[in-house]
């Protein structure tokens, strides 16, 4: 921190920043309602939770918008020309800028204090992940808005894996004796809170499953949407079936 954003005549944006605070998003559409697109027409997932997304359009062209992801944790200070454009905090920011502007984002302190959040949306959502089954690409909270895939499951491998962005922590494996496939979940006070998820520290949330993370009877972990909502899944392993199946039960609260 500070970082500098400079655009050159031809719109071309340079970053000077120590670490590796800030992640190239890439170059996406702005529509007419706000919606940012990529080159393949896909929409930008929203950011997740410990991030903000800076997006950096050109004034009076045709939505053309360079992305950048700023991964610090805390609320930043942004300001263009040296004039005042905003306090942001964990959230997606789009400015309009002109060749030859110069943005500079600085630190604006800690992130507002855990507390009550107030009242949420509930997405709940099941899923049965297998060779023949339809369940390839699933919306966590789709049911609540959601419009980015959070999970997907490769019908060849029985590989399941985060997409597009979301993230697991907390991650705790089970040996069940029962089978809960059909009878059920049953898991009583196993199941972390929304505090417990959003106390998790940025370094521990994870954007793959590996190693023997999936080897067990059930699997429990906060999960953070790809629109950065905060939830658990569990997860129960049928290692019998070829490739492996997985039932997969989401519940998120959407903000």
């Amino acid at each position: 921190m500070p970082i500098m954003l400079s655009i050159d005549d031809g719109f071309h944006i340079s970053v000077e920043t120590s670490g590796r605070l800030v992640t190239p998003l890439g170059t996406f559409h702005l529509g007419a309602e706000g919606d940012l697109t990529d080159q393949n027409n896909k929409p930008l997932p929203a950011q997740p939770g410990d991030v903000t997304q800076l997006i950096i359009c050109r004034s009076g062209s045709a939505g053309q918008c360079q992305g950048y992801q700023i991964g610090t944790g805390r609320r930043l200070h942004i300001e263009m020309d040296g004039h005042f454009t905003a306090d942001v905090e964990r959230k997606r920011i789009v400015i309009r800028a002109e060749p030859g502007s110069r943005i500079t984002v600085s630190d604006s302190g800690p992130p507002a204090p855990v507390g009550a959040r107030g009242p949420a949306r509930i997405a709940i959502a099941e899923f049965d992940f297998n060779e023949t089954g339809q369940a390839t690409n699933v919306d966590l909270d789709r049911d609540q808005g959601g419009n980015t895939d959070d999970l997907s499951y490769d019908h060849v491998t029985g590989d399941l894996q985060p997409a597009n962005g979301a993230r697991f922590a907390r991650l705790t494996r089970y040996r069940e004796k029962k089978h809960w496939f059909s009878t059920g979940i049953s898991l009583g006070d196993k199941v972390p809170g929304e505090n417990e998820c959003l106390r998790t520290p940025a370094d521990q949330w994870r954007q793959r499953f590996t190693g023997n993370d999936l080897a067990a009877d059930t699997i429990i972990a906060c999960v953070k949407t790809a629109e950065g909502e905060l939830g658990y899944l569990v997860i129960g392993r049928d290692p019998h079936r070829k490739p492996v199946a997985y039932h997969v039960y989401s519940y998120v609260w959407v903000r």
